[in-house]
């Protein structure tokens, strides 16, 4: 059998890629995704009676290893897809990341195109064209449509577990609310010909992709697609191995049994390169020989990343102005992060730290909060970390000690700052509503109060009122002798000026106060009480409506009164019956009424007759 080298180069339009950011842009850049050297392992049950080896669940198709073994490549590449257009995931109902469709597409139709290349029996040189999976592209974006529309629940519920496990979060430095998943943080896996062997099962398979875009914007559309039916039956292949070249960018596959022992190639141009890895697979080998190229060069293997602990202080600006003399933080944290990852990545994790130290649940906006790093032994005063440039220098400064470690001084707004220490302000007001004021004491009193307080004392023994009027002390006028009720103003006014030689002892300061005016306490009587208001009678009660206006005889007749009633309210001026609501009853008598006509007029009207 030959052994089979497949060459992965996958173009993306510029509709697929704005499709990525999530919006599209005139005269949007163009940008070259690379995935590389990440291995992927895909597990296939092979004892359900249902399905052959590597066959995918019918039921939930785009939940395979596969689907999402590939789709690790958005987050483990070098170029971080995932990072650099973030702005393409969105979050569901539950507040976690999903996957996007298009992404779920592509990753299965990279895979469709590899494993029917494995299928056919015949491994040689192929480019995996993206117009080769055009179509495969467009039937999973069609499937993936019809199911968010038909099963909702189920399509988000996917998309989420797809995202969860291929980014492979591993980072431990945020906790509590503030925790919230995050996107292209995870270590790439540089793995130099390293055996993965499966998991449970007794055939596997073993799948290196590298989607190198070299023409971006090509003429079609072509982007990954997930599950065509059968697209992974292996026709029970034994587990099939793959090496992916770094330095001629091709996909290598190699079948091999679970023992290790690998079949011969049968391709005579390839027999002397493939010498030199013979027993390389075997992660239990004594001698591990570097990475050779197709074209029998060397490659290096790159250096894998760096882990920088980042040692944070937060402070207040009042506090950011006095680091020469080492105040107090206000808190502390640490935190672990990569020295691989982007300035803005750093930046949002920063943030997310200072938040939970700063106990904000809204993150500040820019400009809000200042941040200094000190590197030790390599940059000793504190430099404003606030560009791409800055934190590149920083990385690279703490790269130089055996032990990355950077300092990090976070500085806020007083105002920010003291919204943030609730429980330190509350703590205050109640240390300070509990302390007990000193009495002062003879020698904290100035001279100048003090001959004042004396005089004061003289003027209150003096003006001591002994009546019974509801005052302590009084200053008898001599012209009336009415009193004036003296208080604290008084003495304190009198006083001064006797200190002050305008006056004396016995005669207060010219001053409105000491008006000859009598107490009011003293002088006010109590006003006589209201005597009780009589509801006015009417002829028509307040509750009647009162009816159509007609002359007086017409409505006599009609009520059937006496015509000497209406001689009478005619004699009295009365025309109408519109006079009859302002007629009270005490003024019949008035009208020469007798009293037995009186009670049958009121009778008629009060019955409403």
């Amino acid at each position: 059998m030959k052994n089979p080298i497949a060459k992965a180069s996958f173009p993306c339009s510029t509709a697929t890629s704005a499709h990525f950011a999530g919006k599209s842009k005139p005269g949007q850049q163009r940008f070259c995704s690379e995935v590389r050297g990440c291995f992927l392992l895909l597990r296939m049950d092979f004892q359900t009676k249902k399905m052959m080896p590597g066959e995918p669940d019918h039921k939930k198709p785009y939940q395979h290893d596969g689907v999402i073994a590939v789709a690790t490549g958005f987050f483990n590449g070098q170029a971080l897809i995932a990072e650099r257009f973030e702005a393409m995931f969105v979050w569901n109902e539950a507040r976690n990341y999903e996957a996007t469709l298009p992404m779920v597409a592509i990753s299965c139709a990279a895979l469709s195109d590899a494993m029917n290349d494995l299928s056919t029996g015949e491994h040689k040189f192929a480019k995996f064209e993206g117009s080769w999976v055009q179509d495969i592209y467009n039937v999973h974006i069609q499937l993936l449509t019809t199911l968010k529309q038909t099963k909702p629940a189920r399509y988000h519920s996917t998309m989420e577990m797809i995202f969860t496990k291929a980014s492979v979060l591993q980072d431990s430095t945020m906790t509590g609310d503030l925790a919230i998943p995050t996107i292209g943080d995870n270590i790439p896996i540089w793995n130099n010909w390293t055996q993965l062997r499966p998991v449970g099962s007794n055939y596997g398979f073993r799948v290196s992709l590298m989607l190198n875009q070299r023409n971006p914007f090509g003429r079609r559309s072509a982007v990954p697609a997930l599950h065509q039916t059968g697209f992974l039956h292996m026709r029970e292949h034994p587990s099939v191995q793959s090496r992916f070249c770094l330095s001629c960018s091709r996909l290598r596959f190699s079948l091999c049994t679970m023992s290790g022992r690998r079949s011969e190639p049968e391709d005579s141009d390839y027999d002397d390169k493939e010498q030199g890895e013979e027993g390389e697979d075997e992660p239990g080998s004594k001698e591990e020989r570097p990475a050779k190229c197709c074209k029998g060069t060397q490659v290096k293997v790159p250096t894998p990343p760096t882990e920088i602990t980042y040692n944070i202080n937060f402070f207040s600006v009042s506090y950011m102005s006095k680091l020469g003399k080492k105040p107090q933080p206000k808190g502390s944290a640490i935190v672990k992060l990569l020295n691989n990852i982007v300035f803005t990545r750093f930046e949002r994790k920063v943030l997310a730290k200072f938040c939970t130290l700063a106990k904000i649940m809204v993150a500040p906006e820019d400009g809000e909060v200042a941040v200094k790093f000190q590197a030790p032994r390599h940059i000793l005063n504190y430099v404003a970390l606030d560009d791409e440039d800055a934190y590149q220098h920083m990385v690279a400064a703490a790269l130089r000690s055996q032990n990355p470690a950077v300092n990090l001084a976070l500085s806020c707004s007083d105002d920010m700052s003291s919204k943030s220490d609730v429980k330190e302000q509350k703590a205050a007001a109640k240390k300070k509503a509990g302390k007990k004021t000193k009495v002062p004491s003879e020698n904290d009193i100035s001279p100048v109060n003090a001959e004042i307080n004396v005089k004061i004392a003289l003027l209150r023994t003096k003006y001591t009122c002994h009546n019974n009027d509801g005052s302590d002390f009084c200053w008898v006028s001599p012209e009336d002798g009415k009193h004036v009720v003296l208080g604290h103003p008084h003495f304190n006014m009198w006083a001064a000026a006797w200190a002050h030689g305008t006056s004396d002892e016995e005669t207060p300061p010219n001053h409105a106060i000491f008006s000859n005016t009598v107490r009011p306490v003293a002088s006010q009587h109590p006003a006589p009480i209201a005597q009780p208001y009589e509801p006015q009678l009417t002829l028509i009660p307040p509750g009647m409506n009162i009816g159509p206006q007609m002359p007086i005889t017409p409505f006599c007749i009609i009520v059937n009164l006496d015509n000497t009633i209406a001689e009478k309210f005619a004699a009295n001026g009365y025309r109408t019956t519109a006079a009859f609501r302002f007629i009270e009853l005490k003024d019949l008598p008035l009208i020469n009424f007798s009293q037995a006509r009186l009670l049958s007029c009121e009778k008629r009207f009060r019955s409403g007759q």
